[in-house]
């Protein structure tokens, strides 16, 4: 029992260590990128970014577990292969990511996902133009050399672990506790019990969007793109295309309309006495329209409010962008309308444009 504990600790905290010290490799690669950054600025990388790296290496441990769990019932050749097996598959695909991560960010600027596997896909020729042979050589080399490392890292830890596994007298028992405790991968996994999951965003720290890049795991960016792949193309008609353009068309053209109708200047219409006002934003979470007196709520509950809306604009004929507070904020904070089915503020790829 006490070494198969040990064993599945040990290789949770080898993947860990594995996507720490790729964050250091990468500003060391893109120096150039970062040479204005504090001395302090490394850390705080590798601290923002382990929320992802926890994440990722339970998904890397998870099969481990279950063969700790069988080694409880047979230490055969067959089982140790799969278990070589699976971290010789494992060290390679790391590899690549963490090489073409590299190798791509010059050119993207941004860590990998889906996009250049769509790119390479649907045409390996485009994907390719932008790198000379010797930088494909180069990356091949890098990609065997780092592969190789990491496998025999593995290797040497597994080997260590393998020595001191013994068949157990309770083997149910055994497999029993160590299916409990590969199921509680599910937490780190998952980023904890909050409400959120775990996403690229919770390793983004600072202003200084390079160094939210590098906080980022390029292999845990790769797997949320995948998950992620959605055609929202299908999502945003709701009439016939002649009706909408030209329904847009009297929208963005007022000389279109009857004219008889006045159309306000909205851009040069006056609210302030101040040319330049100070315009800040008091966001409330499932705050009520009904607890304000001036909004036909109930008197002597939100008076400062009631304060605010008397001096200032009040609209009282608002809509709301959508009904989550992921939706809201970024309508609030950017004019983004929400999506059907997501919500833009989960991919940090795009919000950091916003």
């Amino acid at each position: 029992m006490k070494e198969r504990l040990i064993g599945l600790i040990k290789t949770y905290i080898l993947f860990v260590c594995v996507f720490i010290l790729q964050k250091p490799l990468f500003i060391l690669y893109y120096s150039s990128l970062y040479a204005g950054t504090s001395w302090t600025d490394p850390f705080l990388v590798i601290w923002n970014g382990l929320p992802l790296d926890l994440s990722l290496a339970g998904y890397l441990t998870a099969i481990p577990g279950l063969l700790f769990i069988a080694s409880a019932w047979t230490l055969s050749k067959t089982l140790r292969s799969i278990w070589n097996g699976y971290y010789f598959f494992i060290a390679i695909l790391l590899a690549v990511i963490f090489i073409v991560d590299l190798g791509l960010y010059e050119y993207w600027g941004f860590r990998l996902d889906a996009t250049p596997l769509f790119y390479f896909f649907s045409s390996p020729k485009d994907a390719f133009a932008s790198m000379n042979i010797w930088q494909m050589i180069g990356g091949i080399i890098a990609m065997i050399v780092y592969a190789s490392l990491l496998y025999v890292i593995f290797l040497w830890v597994q080997r260590g672990i393998w020595r001191g596994l013994k068949l157990p007298y309770r083997r149910l028992s055994v497999s029993g506790v160590m299916l409990l405790l590969t199921a509680l991968l599910f937490i780190p996994i998952r980023g904890g019990f909050t409400v959120s999951t775990m996403n690229t965003g919770k390793a983004y720290f600072s202003s200084n969007q390079r160094l939210n890049h590098a906080a980022i795991n390029p292999a845990f960016s790769l797997m949320e793109s995948l998950s992620k792949q959605k055609d929202f193309s299908k999502q945003y008609r709701f009439m016939e295309a002649a009706q909408a353009d030209e329904l847009m068309k009297k929208l963005v053209d007022p000389q279109v309309l009857d004219s008889t109708v006045v159309v306000p200047d909205t851009l040069r219409t006056a609210l302030f006495k101040t040319e330049r006002p100070n315009v800040i934003f008091v966001i409330l979470e499932s705050f009520s329209s009904k607890l304000m007196t001036t909004l036909g709520g109930e008197p002597d509950i939100a008076v400062q409010m009631d304060s605010l809306a008397s001096e200032g604009v009040l609209f009282t004929n608002f809509f709301a962008n959508s009904f989550r507070t992921d939706r809201g904020l970024v309508s609030i904070l950017s004019g983004y309308p929400a999506q059907p089915t997501t919500s833009i503020m989960k991919y940090p790829r795009k919000t950091q444009n916003l």
